[in-house]
């Protein structure tokens, strides 16, 4: 089951990557509002939008919340939860995973984020579940000694 869900990861990973050369697209619809922040922003864009028109937003270590023995600065980069993150508005999240034994925990650097990455799937597919119309983009690197061979 780990594998598959980390297959999943990989083929969104490389779908953010063409992200990465996006134009900036403040204006979601035809008529010029913008829709910041919202949990279901996705559905306002036409259908016909290439992908390469948009410009996703996203978050640098995702799930980092917590710093390296408590010693502040240390390795703490966001101040809401992955949730809360996507309900923000976030679609492209950078996950950090090192492989301990059989488990694939988050980390930043040495500083493990209390959640492995099966709990951040279990959040997108909850909200994905709840927003049928957004999609995620999820960039998966190895952390803390790990390799790409590892994950």
């Amino acid at each position: 089951m780990v594998k598959k869900r980390l297959l999943t990861g990989v083929i969104l990973a490389l779908a953010a990557i063409v992200l990465a050369s996006c134009d900036l697209d403040v204006n979601l619809r035809e008529d010029g509002k913008t829709y910041e922040g919202s949990a279901s922003w996705m559905t306002l864009i036409a259908d016909d939008k290439p992908i390469t028109d948009l410009t996703v937003p996203g978050t640098h270590d995702t799930c980092a919340l917590r710093d390296f023995a408590n010693l502040s600065g240390t390795a703490a980069a966001q101040d809401l939860s992955l949730a809360e993150q996507l309900d923000a508005g976030v679609r492209a999240i950078d996950i950090r995973i090192h492989k301990s034994g059989s488990s694939y925990l988050i980390h930043h650097g040495p500083a493990y984020q209390g959640m492995s990455y099966g709990d951040v799937l279990d959040i997108c597919y909850e909200f994905l579940a709840a927003n049928p119309g957004e999609a995620i983009f999820m960039l998966i690197l190895p952390e803390n000694g790990s390799t790409g061979e590892d994950i």
